[in-house]
C-alpha cells in the first residue's frame, strides 16, 4: 500500500482464532520473519481494537520506542461492537456519544479538553462514580491511542481510524500484498532462468 509521502509500504493484517497479545506478538513476528529486509522497527503503527489499549504488545516485541498504537474508532464508539458503549451502557453511552464522538474526533488540544469536560460533567451526578472512573482512567489517560488531535502528529499516520475507508482498505492491502509478492517471486525466477 501506499503510505502518507506515496511510497510502498508493507501493511500486515492478522487473523487469528483467539485474540490474545502473545498470538499477536507470534503473528507480527513471524511476518517480519518472513520479510525479506525488514526489521520489527520498521514497524511505526499497530491499528487495532481494544486489546492494544494497555500498549504491552511493543513492549513485548521491543518496540515501544519506535512503533505508536493506534485504536480504531469504530471499535471505540460502535453500538455494536464498541468497547465504549459496552462500558457505560446504551442508556449512558446515548448522553455520552456526542462528547466521546468529539474527543476521538478532535482537532485540537482545545476541543478534546471541552470535549472531556462536558462528558465529565455528564457524569459528575450520576449515581453510579465507576463509569467516571472508567472516563478517566480507560479513556482520557488512553487518549495518546485515539484522539485525532494526536494521532495526526504521528509521521506517516495515513489517517487510519477505524472508519469505512479503512476498513475497506483492508482487503485492498491484502491484495496488494499479495500482488506484490507475485511481482518479486517472479523477479527471483526470472534471474535464477538467466
Amino acid at each position: 500500500m501506499l503510505d502518507g509521502e506515496k511510497k510502498v509500504c508493507l501493511p500486515c493484517e492478522g487473523f487469528t482464532i483467539r485474540e490474545t497479545i502473545d498470538g499477536y506478538v507470534w503473528l507480527i513476528e513471524s511476518v517480519v520473519a518472513m520479510a525479506p529486509g525488514r526489521k520489527l522497527c520498521d514497524i511505526k503503527f499497530i491499528i487495532g481494537d481494544g486489546i492494544f489499549a494497555a500498549e504491552t504488545i511493543l513492549t513485548k516485541l521491543g518496540i515501544e520506542d519506535t512503533c505508536h498504537v493506534i485504536l480504531d474508532h469504530h471499535h471505540l464508539l460502535s453500538l455494536d461492537i464498541g468497547s465504549w458503549p459496552k462500558a457505560f451502557g446504551l442508556n449512558l453511552f446515548s448522553h455520552l456519544k456526542e462528547d466521546l464522538t468529539s474527543m476521538v474526533k478532535s482537532t485540537s488540544l482545545t476541543a478534546y479538553e471541552q470535549a472531556l469536560e462536558s462528558a465529565r460533567a455528564t457524569l459528575c451526578n450520576h449515581p453510579d462514580q465507576k463509569h467516571a472512573k472508567y472516563l478517566e482512567r480507560h479513556i482520557h489517560s488512553k487518549r495518546h491511542l485515539y484522539a485525532n488531535h494526536i494521532i495526526q502528529k504521528f509521521a506517516g499516520h495515513l489517517n487510519f481510524q477505524g472508519n469505512a475507508p479503512s476498513e475497506r482498505n483492508h482487503c485492498i492491502s491484502v491484495r496488494h500484498v499479495q500482488c506484490q509478492a507475485l511481482a518479486v517471486q517472479a523477479q527471483t525466477w526470472q534471474r535464477e532462468r538467466l
